[in-house]
């Protein structure tokens, strides 16, 4: 029974550490007027929080956002080679290799930090305590949030196609041409 505080402590401290560090981050972007984009922050220090109490609903709410920030991340992952051209891939990673690496890592370091804290939530510790505490919870693949994820990912897909790529491009209709009235013009200048 133990054990399982063990690891939501070690969760919750983990959550705290990634949200603190992104509210770090977040200000050093504002400060220096850096773009700034980010799922975490305030969010998960008070998730690590809930944790740290032992809270077993917080983890099974905290597992449960994580399985759709999962789905959705791997969706997104998967469907970007897709909705951008490949040539235009390429030539991003032309221009800024470093930076289009950099964020790659990046985002592959977030999927494995999302899946190893759902790990966590859910290892059979955990469950057996949400158990004998009579809180409901389901797996990764038996639940509705995988599906959600997947029900959100394509959502975006299909909305960000709708709006960018079956954009109609206005016709552009040749000016008809006036003939030219060189009378009118040569009268309308003055004499000195």
């Amino acid at each position: 029974m133990a054990d399982y505080r063990k690891i939501l402590k070690r969760a919750g401290w983990v959550l705290v550490i990634v949200g603190l560090a992104d509210i770090g981050y977040m200000i050093y972007c504002i400060a220096n007027s850096r773009s700034y984009q980010s799922s975490f922050n305030i969010f998960a220090v008070v998730a690590g929080i809930f944790l740290l109490k032992g809270s077993l609903k917080a983890a099974r709410i905290i597992s449960m956002l994580t399985a759709f920030m999962i789905a959705c991340f791997l969706g997104i992952m998967l469907l970007i080679p897709l909705l951008f051209p490949f040539d235009l891939l390429l030539a991003y990673l032309k221009l800024k290799p470093v930076s289009i690496g950099l964020e790659l890592l990046i985002y592959i370091a977030i999927i494995l930090f999302l899946i190893w804290l759902y790990r966590s939530l859910t290892s059979a510790s955990v469950r057996a305590a949400m158990d004998e505490s009579q809180i409901n919870y389901s797996s990764f693949w038996q639940g509705q949030r995988w599906n959600f994820g997947l029900v959100a990912v394509a959502l975006f897909c299909f909305l960000f196609s709708c709006f960018f790529l079956w954009e109609e491009k206005p016709q552009i209709k040749p000016k008809r041409r006036q003939p030219l009235r060189l009378v009118q013009d040569i009268s309308s200048m003055s004499t000195i």
